[in-house]
C-alpha cells in the first residue's frame, strides 16, 4: 500500500502485516503501477530483483512465491538475471529450472557461445553446455570465486 508520495513523486510503500517500509523512486513506482506496459523480459528482471530482496530480508514465503513465478516466466531474454539471482542466493530449484530451460534454447546457447553473459551466469551454464569454445573456467571467472556455503 502506498503510504505517502513526496514532491518529486517518489512513494513510500508499506507492506501489509510487516513493519517494513520502502521508498520507491517515481520511475520505478510507475512501472509497478502499470505492469502491462512493460516488456515480459523487464517484468522477469524486476521479479528477480524482488526475489533477491526477499531473500535478503528473509521473507521466506514471499521468496517461495516469487521463485515459482520466476520459474513459470523463464524467457531467453531474462534468463541471465534469473539464473544469476538463483546462483547468488543458492536457490537450487530455480537454478535447475533455468538450466533445463537453457538446454532447450538455441538463443541462450548462442549467447553462451558468444560469452555475452556475466561470469557467474557463464559458470552456471557450464553445467548445461560444458565449457565455452576456447575458454577455460579461469578466463570466465577472473580472480573471483563464488561463495561457498559452509
Amino acid at each position: 500500500m502506498v503510504a505517502e508520495v513526496d514532491a518529486k513523486g517518489d512513494a513510500l510503500v508499506k507492506f501489509d502485516g510487516l513493519q517494513a517500509r520502502q521508498w520507491v523512486a517515481k520511475r520505478n513506482f510507475a512501472r509497478l503501477r502499470a505492469p502491462a506496459s512493460t516488456s515480459a523480459d523487464q517484468l522477469q528482471e524486476d521479479l528477480a530483483g524482488a526475489f533477491a530482496l526477499s531473500q535478503r530480508w528473509q521473507v521466506d514465503g514471499l521468496a517461495e512465491v516469487l521463485g515459482e513465478r520466476l520459474e513459470r516466466g523463464l524467457r531467453a531474454g531474462s534468463l541471465a538475471a534469473t539464473l544469476e539471482v538463483a546462483v547468488l542466493h543458492d536457490a537450487s530449484r530455480l537454478r535447475a529450472a533455468c538450466l533445463a530451460f537453457a538446454q532447450h534454447s538455441a538463443q541462450v546457447r548462442a549467447a553462451y557461445d558468444a560469452r555475452s553473459f556475466t561470469p557467474t551466469v557463464l559458470e552456471a551454464l557450464q553445467l548445461a553446455f560444458g565449457t565455452c569454445s576456447g575458454a577455460g573456467s579461469e578466463s570466465l571467472r577472473g580472480s573471483k570465486r563464488l561463495r561457498e556455503v559452509l
